[in-house]
C-alpha cells in the first residue's frame, strides 16, 4: 500500500434517508475527479449507501464519510457521529443489513473493516487513481 496520499475528503450529513442522495452524488463526483471507471464508481456508491443505511438503522444522529485517496487505493470510512439513540435503533433492519448489505459491500470492496466505537465501516478498493 502506498503512503503517497493525494487527497483526504470529508463529508458530514444528518443521519436521515433524504441525505443518502447527497452521499451518492459526492461518491460520483469524487470518482469522476479521480478517474475511476464507471463500474468502480458504482461500487463506491453502492458501498457508501449500504454503510450509511446501516448507520441510519442504528439510530445515529449524523454520518461522517471520509475518502482517503492514494495513488493505488481509495479508502472510504463511513462512521456514526454523536450519540447513538438506541430507542430509534431498528434491530430487524440491522439483522437484514448484516445478511444482505454487508455481503454486497464485501462483494465490491477489497477490504472491509467493521468499526465499533463509534460504529461504522472502513472500506478499501485497490485501484489506480489518476490525479491529472
Amino acid at each position: 500500500m502506498s503512503n503517497s496520499k493525494l487527497w483526504n475528503i470529508q463529508l458530514r450529513v444528518p443521519a436521515e434517508p433524504e441525505f443518502l442522495g447527497v452521499v451518492r452524488l459526492a461518491c460520483a463526483g469524487i470518482s469522476h475527479r479521480i478517474g475511476l471507471e464507471h463500474e468502480l464508481a458504482e461500487d463506491f456508491k453502492l458501498a457508501a449507501t449500504e454503510a450509511c443505511g446501516h448507520l441510519l438503522n442504528l439510530g445515529s444522529q449524523e454520518i461522517e464519510i471520509l475518502w482517503d485517496i492514494a495513488r493505488d487505493n481509495v479508502t472510504l470510512q463511513v462512521q456514526a457521529v454523536g450519540e447513538i439513540d438506541e430507542d430509534c435503533a431498528d434491530d430487524a433492519a440491522d439483522l437484514e443489513w448484516q445478511e444482505i448489505g454487508l455481503i454486497l459491500i464485501r462483494a465490491v470492496m477489497d477490504e472491509v473493516e467493521e468499526l465499533t466505537s463509534p460504529p461504522g465501516l472502513r472500506l478499501t478498493k485497490r485501484t489506480v487513481v489518476h490525479d491529472d
